[in-house]
């Protein structure tokens, strides 16, 4: 082989090397979406800014970007858990948003009950916080919930819901931004108050906060991006695969009911849907005191 070949051929693969390193290094977020739809584990793409509420948050501070980070990666790669949250989506935010509106709540704390339960109605802490929105009884017995050994409208999603609005309105009064809103549902209202006026700052970038509740807002943006894009951070779902609401009707009860099974057949029902569709009812009875209303749900066209 004469001496210009080698050294064209050596040229080209000089060429083709820095071709080769360029586009490898120029990972850009065309090409992280890519792999990432093709299944390989990458990390995603972040914004310079979030949003929760109207209000933003500079990703420029090298703290706040990695705890965002590591909650949206946390959120992505618990597949199962992310995509049943996805699927359940649609079936809450027709029961939760037009109360979050009516109580002039931002739709974005729809990702707060989110992250605080997983839609689930009986959900239990360890400190014994229960309902969509882990109410403790205490805070339950605050804002009017009525809780005993047959009712506990802390798993009732619409009392608890408005009850939760109550909460997040007397706060915003005090704190004037919801971001420390948010925060004051995880730390307390009178803690997070404490923590802002011990470290001298006003702002939520700014505080010092303990592990849980530094998580806590950024598990709920990681929620809202990824249920509101889930094709963004690979989640292929068909309108078919969301869960819809479950018809049902309403009835009026001002007398005991000593039985929910005979109850439930005597409206063409079961008792599981009787449960189901009212968590709250907690006994297998419902004794009801003279001026006192309930409201059960019973399900139509339920298939059997």
């Amino acid at each position: 082989m004469n001496k210009n070949r080698i050294y064209w051929l050596g040229v080209l693969g000089i060429i083709n090397a820095a071709i080769f390193f360029l586009n490898y290094t120029d990972t850009t977020q065309t090409e992280k979406q890519k792999f990432f739809l093709q299944k390989w584990i990458v990390s995603p793409n972040l914004p310079d800014t979030l949003e929760f509420c109207g209000e933003k948050i500079l990703l420029s501070d090298y703290e706040l970007k990695e705890r965002y980070d590591k909650e949206l990666i946390q959120a992505i790669y618990q597949h199962s858990t992310t995509l049943l949250l996805i699927k359940q989506s649609k079936r809450w935010k027709q029961i939760i948003l037009p109360i979050l509106k009516s109580q002039e709540i931002p739709d974005d704390f729809f990702y707060l009950m989110v992250t605080e339960s997983h839609f689930r109605l009986q959900a239990t802490s360890n400190k014994g916080a229960q309902g969509l929105w882990q109410f403790m009884k205490e805070t339950a017995d605050y804002y009017r919930l009525e809780v005993n050994s047959y009712v506990d409208e802390r798993n009732d999603p619409i009392q608890s819901t408005y009850a939760a609005c109550k909460f997040l309105n007397d706060a915003y009064k005090k704190l004037k931004n919801w971001k420390l809103v948010a925060a004051a549902y995880n730390r307390g209202l009178n803690g997070l108050l404490q923590d802002m006026n011990a470290q001298k700052v006003d702002n939520f970038e700014d505080i010092y906060l303990n592990p849980e509740t530094s998580r806590y807002l950024f598990r709920i943006l990681a929620l809202k991006y990824i249920i509101e894009n889930p094709e963004n951070y690979g989640f292929k779902l068909y309108n078919t695969d969301y869960y819809d609401t479950i018809p049902y009707k309403t009835l009026t009860i001002q007398q005991t009911i000593p039985d929910l099974v005979a109850f439930a057949k005597s409206n063409g029902t079961t008792y599981k849907h009787i449960k189901t569709l009212n968590p709250w009812l907690v006994s297998n009875s419902l004794p009801v005191v003279n001026g006192k209303t309930y409201y059960i749900k019973v399900p139509i066209n339920e298939n059997k």
